[in-house]
């Protein structure tokens, strides 16, 4: 159980690989190694499971030989590894109950550090220490949250996690979980309204789809009060919160402030060629730092998957999105799930990535396999 919680909630944390100097391919083998290590002792490997991933794989092995890129054989490999490990694990262990509980926990102590952690920077606490992220941002420890954000004291808190989007992330795809499972919803809510600290507005969107979905009517008189209050904020007259205020303004270009994904697209259309549609970016994956920063930032937003896997990994993206969309429309108790995951997706559409991927994996996974116990047993 261990190995999945790691999965879940700690192995894309940058405390591993930045100061625990472990590579993320070595934390991504080892777990998924382990897993499945597990799994064969526990249960039985799931034949038809595993033929399928294995004729991505091959697919995957051809493209990549045919390109010369072993690192377009690692991404898309990394989403079937993902996926596999996900489904296979929700198929062997019926229960997964006491894992999601596990998660829950962990995140309440991470919400409830978030908001200590904003209150004492806000009050001019300084990081007690920093780490570099992958990508060069520096993450500082506010008491009892990292954050790579901080405006004049105001920071967005991140947990143990490289940004405040990623917290936001888990958070809200660990409600979607628990409402599959169908677990307490008071946990749930906790999570939710304790997440707006994130300030992401993603988590706004998701907690408005929670109280139209799943909250009652006295907790949403208490969401709704949140909401008011975080909202109120936008009209306060304090430099500190005029970053905020830049995210629901209008640029000079026509754009949201918090509009960061649509300029992704258009920079993708611009550079989009017949070979990056099959094999991703695969020439700038043969330069030393394997970007091509005359493209632009491509890096989440819908077409990621496409500009980084090519055809593989778009084929695993629309079939993830066409089956939210059938949960969605066909399965009434798991719309919120469905969409939130839907959401989180499009907007982090991380599939070849630990954490992201596996727990996006789970919850199609356990939703899949409930929808087909169910239907055998109507049968």
């Amino acid at each position: 159980m261990f190995v999945v919680f790691f999965l879940m909630a700690l192995s894309w944390s940058p405390i591993f690989p930045v100061l625990l100097n472990i590579p993320y391919g070595v934390c991504l083998l080892l777990s998924c190694g382990s897993l499945i290590f597990f799994i064969s002792i526990y249960g039985q490997i799931n034949l038809k499971l595993a033929l399928v991933c294995s004729l991505f794989v091959f697919a995957c092995l051809l493209i990549g030989l045919v390109s010369g890129s072993t690192i377009y054989i690692y991404r898309v490999c990394s989403m079937v590894l993902l996926f596999f490990c996900a489904c296979q694990f929700a198929i062997t262990f019926v229960d997964i109950d006491p894992l999601c509980e596990l998660l829950t926990n962990f995140l309440m102590i991470g919400v409830i550090g978030a908001w200590i952690g904003w209150f004492y920077a806000f009050f001019g606490g300084e990081p007690l220490f920093s780490i570099l992220n992958l990508d060069g941002r520096e993450n500082g420890l506010y008491l009892s949250t990292m954050s790579s954000f901080n405006y004049l004291g105001v920071i967005r808190p991140s947990y143990i996690y490289d940004e405040p989007g990623a917290f936001s992330f888990i958070l809200c795809a660990t409600v979607a979980l628990r409402e599959v499972r169908n677990l307490d919803r008071k946990k749930s809510f906790f999570l939710m309204c304790g997440g707006l600290i994130t300030l992401s507005t993603t988590h706004f969107l998701v907690t408005i789809i929670y109280f139209i979905f799943c909250a009652s009517i006295f907790n949403g008189l208490i969401l709704i009060s949140l909401l008011v209050f975080a909202t109120s904020v936008l009209f306060v007259e304090r430099q500190e919160f005029e970053w905020l205020k830049g995210r629901f303004s209008t640029t000079e270009d026509g754009r949201v402030g918090f509009d960061n994904r649509s300029n992704q697209i258009e920079n993708f259309l611009l550079v989009a060629t017949p070979e990056i549609y099959l094999y991703g970016d695969i020439e700038c994956q043969k330069r030393s730092s394997s970007i091509c920063e005359e493209h632009g930032d491509i890096t989440s937003s819908p077409v990621t998957p496409v500009y980084k896997g090519g055809i593989l990994a778009l084929i695993g993206q629309i079939l993830s999105h066409v089956f939210l969309v059938y949960v969605f429309i066909k399965q009434k108790i798991y719309r919120f799930s469905a969409i939130t995951l839907t959401i989180l997706l499009l907007q982090r559409p991380y599939f070849d990535f630990l954490g992201y991927g596996f727990i996006a994996f789970l919850i199609i996974s356990e939703m899949g396999i409930d929808i087909c116990r169910s239907k055998r047993g109507s049968a």
